[in-house]
């Protein structure tokens, strides 16, 4: 993480290159919505009780808590220093990818490959359960 006394560059990066301070301001902007969405969604299921409108806002609480599980688990990483590196295979996850999705998880060849079995998982074990010390152990370091 970036110390407060270490320069930051215009687009971000503290002198050592590292994205994780904007990323994690990123993820935690999203995280405050993610919450208050869910504070609002809830809030709003019950004074409806409307039973059309309550398929509609289970719906949409169910993507808002998926979104804020991803969201608290790059945060983690950030925290554990595995930010950026794929769960599944080690490798960096490409900036573009990052900065258009910061709660990636899987670097797109990754995400091709989970997406065609259509399983949400790699090799059998969800994505959500390879952790980055597995892939340190492995040899792989950002």
């Amino acid at each position: 993480m970036t110390q407060v006394s270490q320069a930051v560059a215009p687009d971000g990066r503290d002198s050592r290159g590292n994205w994780d301070d904007v990323f994690q301001a990123e993820l935690e902007q999203q995280r405050q919505f993610r919450v208050e969405q869910l504070a609002d969604l809830t809030s709003d299921r019950l004074a409806v009780g409307d039973g059309s409108l309550d398929e509609v806002t289970s719906a949409l609480l169910t993507a808002a808590a998926a979104a804020l599980h991803d969201i608290d688990a790059a945060l983690e990483r950030i925290k554990s220093g595995c930010f950026g590196l794929c769960q599944h295979c080690g490798q960096v996850i490409a900036l573009e990818r990052l900065r258009a999705l910061p709660m990636a998880s899987l670097c797109m060849d990754c995400q091709y490959a989970n997406e065609a079995t259509g399983s949400g998982t790699l090799g059998g074990v969800p994505a959500e359960y390879l952790t980055c010390e597995a892939k340190r152990g492995a040899g792989h370091h950002r």
